[in-house]
């Protein structure tokens, strides 16, 4: 089953596959040992819905700590790449994080900004998730990042009702 989130002022929704929750599942810090894991996230984007299709990562040659997180940046190019290859776009980054309920932290934000900067994305915003302990929809935080900053959507199993209204699009 999905997970959709949303945003209660607008119109546009975004819906992560069972396939891509199952992979950034599998790297939960479960363990006082564990360190983090992240990757890049990629699907597809209509005006009424973002798609997370597929996460992919860790890489090998990646900085992963207890509390931090780099993707090895060839090896997050050559996923890009790849994926663009099979129809699919970039559409942002996931890591996991220690605690049950995931909450974006300073140096997260800074790393959205950076990336944002430094993206040749056509998009106008750029998804964070941030996988938590917790299972399911509770130990998942998606932020959009873009020029108002981040923003933190609302995590449902359900689809809930929207208000039509223009906001923050990643078109």
């Amino acid at each position: 089953m999905a997970l959709v989130a949303a945003l209660p002022e607008c119109s546009q929704r975004v819906v992560i596959m069972n396939r891509a929750l199952e992979h950034m599942a599998r790297y939960r810090q479960l363990s006082w040992y564990s360190r983090e894991a992240g990757g890049q996230l990629f699907g597809t984007v209509s005006s009424s819905e973002v798609v997370v299709l597929t996460a992919t990562g860790p890489y090998r040659g990646d900085q992963r700590r207890r509390t931090s997180y780099r993707s090895n940046p060839e090896a997050a190019q050559r996923s890009i790449d790849e994926q663009a290859g099979e129809g699919h776009l970039y559409l942002g980054e996931w890591h996991t994080h220690p605690e049950d309920r995931p909450n974006a932290s300073g140096t997260d934000v800074d790393a959205m900004a950076k990336l944002q900067r430094a993206s040749s994305t056509r998009l106008t915003n750029l998804l964070m998730v941030i996988q938590g302990r917790a299972s399911g929809e509770r130990g998942v935080a998606l932020h959009s990042f873009g020029v108002d900053g981040l923003t933190r959507w609302q995590v449902h199993r359900n689809i809930p009702e929207t208000k039509k209204t223009e906001c923050g699009s990643f078109e």
